[in-house]
């Protein structure tokens, strides 16, 4: 696609401007060409469905405006890549996790969207301490008298879920190219009934997406066939080598939150999460949870769960 040469004169020029100029534009759409149009990315990652010219320049313009610019992943992709090649890789590694958070987002959202219209219009449910912004806003059941908010951590929010027992799903058909569970609304309502008579106290919108989404798996899962496997498998020989791995790592950082970035590197300096909780001033929860967090962006980098901690070791040596 381009030289060794001509991407160390556009890294020099982003470097010096931040400015993506027209050089470098192009070089971002045919990244993202070459995936689309080459039958190497599902309709389902498309914003609508299928992957003509439209959708295609929507998810790109998205991806440099999201992802490349706000996260400063590009910063992170022209900083860790002296060549070519794995500029490149890293890059078309990015656009993919992009286009799969935002289908999961999607369908965490529209479960969202639903679970609010029912708390807000449902006889059952009440909004006992309004905020200005709903999704902090202190939900709870009508008939309680004077209820405190929730003082536990979200994994303990999460196990009250799977006490309540199985939910009936339903698929979208396969032609729809969505492969998330969805709850039908009777489900939906038993199960929000459930986690407050479990909870006991009252509940935002942020907890119950959290929830939601680590209850019902809503992150897209990866299909491939036999044959797809196998090939993969034979191109890729032992995995990923090492500047892959690099590269899968410094895009994962870009990604973390300073928090998280700040407590994955106090674990691994020996501090105990008791330590960490001090220093940062957040709550246990908060600490474990901001660990997994930071472990699913290593997971999601990597690709495969094998390769995971390969990535972590990388991601806790830039750190260091």
């Amino acid at each position: 696609m381009i030289g060794d040469e001509q991407y160390t004169a556009m890294r020099a020029r982003f470097r010096a401007s931040g400015d993506i100029d027209a050089e470098l534009y192009d070089v971002l759409m045919r990244i993202g060409r070459g995936l689309a149009h080459g039958g190497r990315l599902a309709p389902a990652l498309s914003p609508s469905g299928i992957w003509d010219s439209d959708a295609f320049a929507d998810a790109v313009h998205g991806w440099v405006e999201r992802r490349l610019l706000r996260t400063g992943a590009l910063h992170a992709a022209f900083d860790h890549a002296s060549a070519e090649r794995p500029f490149l890789r890293s890059l078309e590694r990015s656009f993919r996790h992009y286009l799969e958070s935002e289908r999961e987002r999607g369908e965490i959202d529209n479960l969202v969207s639903r679970t609010h219209a029912l708390l807000r219009d449902g006889a059952g449910f009440r909004d006992w301490v309004p905020q200005a912004q709903a999704s902090d806003t202190w939900w709870g059941l009508s008939e309680w008298v004077d209820p405190g908010p929730w003082q536990g951590s979200e994994d303990r929010l999460l196990a009250l879920a799977w006490s309540l027992g199985s939910f009936e799903l339903f698929q979208y058909r396969h032609t729809v190219g969505r492969a998330s569970p969805v709850l039908a609304t009777g489900e939906l309502l038993r199960l929000l009934g459930g986690l407050f008579g479990r909870a006991e106290a009252l509940l935002t919108l942020r907890l119950i997406a959290a929830v939601l989404a680590r209850r019902f798996d809503l992150a897209p899962p990866q299909l491939v066939t036999d044959e797809e496997a196998e090939a993969e498998e034979v191109a890729s020989g032992s995995g990923p080598d090492e500047s892959e791995l690099e590269d899968a790592a410094f895009a994962a950082i870009a990604e973390l939150t300073r928090r998280q970035a700040e407590v994955l590197y106090r674990k691994v300096a020996g501090e105990t999460l008791e330590q960490i909780r001090e220093a940062l001033g957040v709550s246990r929860g908060t600490v474990d949870n901001e660990l997994r967090r930071a472990g699913m962006v290593a997971l999601r980098h990597a690709g495969e769960a094998d390769d995971a901690t390969r990535v972590l070791e990388k991601m806790i040596d830039a750190l260091s």
